[in-house]
């Protein structure tokens, strides 16, 4: 079967870490007006960016500081909180990102030699008037406003980005007249 031919990834070796809001404040404004026009329910939405790094060992307190160091890039606004019903937004499992590429390289190149690979998904939380999830068939009209489906997918709990660093041993050869 399928799974048969894919490296399973550990999860002591896979690291998250929170990122700064995906959006400015405009930009979470025009967000929300287009979550409106599908759920007129959504009364907020906030977004902010998570990385998934795989290491191939524990960090040292000193390559952590770097890693986290890395990570703080992007609008220096504060951290939005986390209500509502939550959708995590990862790239499409079999792919490497090009933030992904170059990030990985950025982090070797800074003496994290551990990092495997590091990939960036984002956290999105829309709720209603009283902070609450929203209902399952209404969220689902929501996916295609907060994901581009060619190079994205809905994931329910970031854990679920472990697919991402899943290895795959490549298949015969096969020919077709």
């Amino acid at each position: 079967g399928l799974f048969s031919r894919v490296r399973p990834i550990p999860m002591s070796s896979l690291r998250t870490v929170r990122g700064a809001p995906v959006f400015s404040q405009f930009g979470q404004d025009k967000l929300l007006a287009l979550c409106r026009e599908q759920v007129p329910e959504v009364t907020s939405v906030y977004a902010e960016y998570m990385h998934l790094i795989e290491v191939s060992d524990s960090l040292s307190e000193s390559e952590e500081a770097i890693l986290y160091r890395l990570l703080e890039y992007g609008p220096r606004i504060p951290l939005g909180a986390w209500v509502g019903s939550r959708f995590v937004v990862i790239p499409r499992p079999g792919t490497q990102s090009p933030w992904s590429s170059k990030a990985t390289d950025i982090a070797r190149n800074c003496g994290l030699g551990k990092v495997r690979r590091m990939e960036r998904g984002a956290v999105f939380f829309v709720a209603d008037k009283h902070g609450l999830p929203l209902p399952y068939e209404r969220l689902e009209r929501l996916k295609p406003v907060l994901h581009d489906r060619m190079t994205q997918v809905v994931v329910l709990k970031i854990e679920h980005g472990v697919a991402l660093f899943a290895e795959h041993t490549p298949r015969p050869l096969v020919t077709v007249d």
